[in-house]
């Protein structure tokens, strides 16, 4: 498998405690501390977008509870 090239680089400042911290798990784990926090960026980036997908679809679904003439969709209160 190829590896991709990173083609930006940000500088985070981290206290001596931290920084050691994330050596030593990214040790545990096999890999660099940089593809370990690299991973944690993206395991973050990813649950925020879900969430915000999540909260999308149901405001969505409150939406279309609101707009109709039962409060309840489709449904008529004999099918619920």
């Amino acid at each position: 498998m190829a590896s991709k090239k990173l083609t930006e680089a940000m500088t985070v400042h981290l206290s001596a405690e931290l920084s050691e911290a994330i050596k030593n798990v990214s040790f545990k784990d096999g890999v660099t501390p940089s593809k370990w926090l690299r991973d944690l960026a993206n395991k973050e980036l990813k649950n925020q977008y879900l969430q915000a997908k999540s909260t999308v679809a149901t405001l969505a679904m409150l939406e279309n509870v609101g707009n109709s003439e039962n409060g309840f969709g489709e449904y008529d209160d004999d099918e619920l």
